[in-house]
């Protein structure tokens, strides 16, 4: 029986632990945290209870797929809820509720720009057919030469890899009806200006076409869920056990040396941070990208997130995008590295169907990564600006503050980074990091680094596409 050394448990290290069981390998996971889900993980502070990274559960026929892989429907299907509205936009003191019903969203958007309920209708004929070709034929390919992205089901699609902002400035004449369907850039990372269209209207059409939900008990639920069935199936899941370095020689991985002792492997699979794996766990002989590859990548934003603990619930949807500033945004993230001024950021406002005792919020905003900067002064203007918002004074009892120098020490995140890389045009496909090593032949990567890129349904994708490698090779 084959021995698997998985290095993180994040999602992505989770799902390709129970998929790799469910064929036959003997496999551990070893985790530096002392809970498992990465940037998935659950945290509790006095009966107040917060998803520390991500919130929307949204592509339920890609999780259903990874699933029905593993051959099992996990319990918190029974309590999947669909959100109505999915979210709450506010656009320079606009609110507006994002609902289910496309209808809604048009007569919002006549009401901001006349004759753009036509150009969205179109849209939406436009998302739906390109979601089917990229979920179908192009998600769960794998990238492994430069010719990989010429095929015709690339080329078919190819007209919507210019700029997002462009495809926006063509239809639509109002800033704000930019923003009401482009909003989602700056939470996927990305500027729209680099931003290819592509994924503005895969993310249209998964709104609209999918709906948005979440599992009662919260986002844990899937860590949760994969970390039962590997141990059920016979897995072994370490935690508090830090990776040190992978054993190598003659150009393949021995094993993971680890403050708790050393693992022998046949194979080993990082889903830690891609960067650090490279920098930190391997001999410079043994890496992939050298010199300045990762500092010459388009890093995503990092963030600075609040989680606050509150008297009471507060009396807003789930999901709420408050929009302050939008290019003076991206500047002071991606242009000249300063904490927002004006700022943009996101709520997360579950309670109660994540299941915690007494009400909660985390408040997100995208930052520069590496950012270094006087953090409290920024808590105080966030509370300021959350409480202008949102109408009410937001008073927290409960308050711990994330920032980038966080994702760098908890998650090994490179400069804090805290969606890898950016999603453009030299950053897709093939041109993403390689999901297995050139210089050791049996190391591979999962996560939000490789194809097909950031979030969880994403990262699920990933974990087959790894899976498959590991069987090919091994024929």
């Amino acid at each position: 029986m084959k021995r698997v050394v998985v290095v993180g448990g994040g999602v992505g290290g989770l799902a390709i632990a129970a998929l790799l069981l469910r064929r036959g390998y003997d496999v551990i996971v070893v985790e530096k945290n002392n809970s498992i889900g990465g940037r998935a993980s659950y945290l509790e502070i006095d009966g107040h209870g917060f998803d520390m990274g991500p919130t929307w559960y949204m592509m339920d026929d890609i999780y259903r797929k990874y699933f029905s892989v593993l051959g099992t429907l996990p319990r918190y299907y029974r309590r999947l809820k669909r959100l109505d509205p999915m979210f709450r936009i506010r656009i320079y003191g606009r609110a507006i509720d994002v609902s289910t019903r496309i209808e809604n969203l048009e007569a919002e958007m006549e009401e901001i720009e006349p004759g753009s309920s036509e150009k969205l209708a179109s849209i939406m004929r436009k998302s739906g057919d390109i979601y089917n070709i990229v979920a179908r034929k192009l998600l769960y390919r794998r990238y492994t030469r430069p010719w990989d992205m010429l095929s015709l089901d690339i080329l078919r699609i190819y007209r919507y890899m210019l700029p997002a902002q462009r495809m926006l400035d063509r239809l639509f004449k109002r800033e704000e009806t930019k923003i009401l369907l482009g909003y989602d850039s700056l939470f996927l990372g990305t500027p729209p200006w680099e931003l290819p269209a592509l994924y503005l209207l895969l993310m249209t059409h998964t709104l609209f076409g999918n709906g948005v939900y979440y599992p009662q008990g919260g986002m844990r639920n899937i860590p949760g869920t994969l970390e039962e069935y590997i141990i059920n199936r016979g897995g072994r899941i370490i935690t508090g056990c830090e990776a040190t370095k992978i054993d190598v020689s003659s150009g393949r991985a021995r094993g993971v040396k680890s403050l708790c002792g050393y693992y022998e492997a046949d194979i080993v699979v990082a889903n830690a941070d891609y960067a650090h794996v490279e920098l930190d766990l391997l001999e410079e002989r043994y890496r992939s990208y050298r010199g300045g590859y990762w500092l010459d990548r388009k890093l995503a934003p990092s963030a600075f997130i609040a989680y606050l603990g509150l008297e009471r619930e507060l009396r807003e949807p789930h999901h709420i995008v408050v929009i302050n500033s939008w290019r003076e945004h991206f500047d002071e993230v991606f242009s000249n590295p300063t904490f927002p001024r004006n700022p943009s950021y996101y709520v997360h406002n579950p309670y109660p169907l994540n299941g915690s005792d007494k009400p909660g919020i985390m408040v997100l905003v995208p930052v520069s990564p590496g950012l270094r900067a006087n953090w409290a002064e920024a808590f105080e203007l966030v509370l300021r600006r959350l409480s202008k918002d949102l109408g009410e004074r937001i008073s927290p009892r409960i308050r711990l503050i994330f920032t980038p120098k966080s994702f760098e020490t908890r998650y090994n995140a490179f400069m804090g980074t805290a969606l890898g890389l950016r999603h453009t045009i030299d950053q897709t496909g093939y041109w993403r990091p390689s999901i297995k090593s050139r210089r050791v032949s049996n190391l591979y990567f999962v996560g939000q680094y490789v194809h097909p890129g950031v979030g969880v349904p994403m990262v699920l994708v990933s974990s087959q596409i790894v899976a498959r490698a590991i069987e090919d090779d091994l024929q």
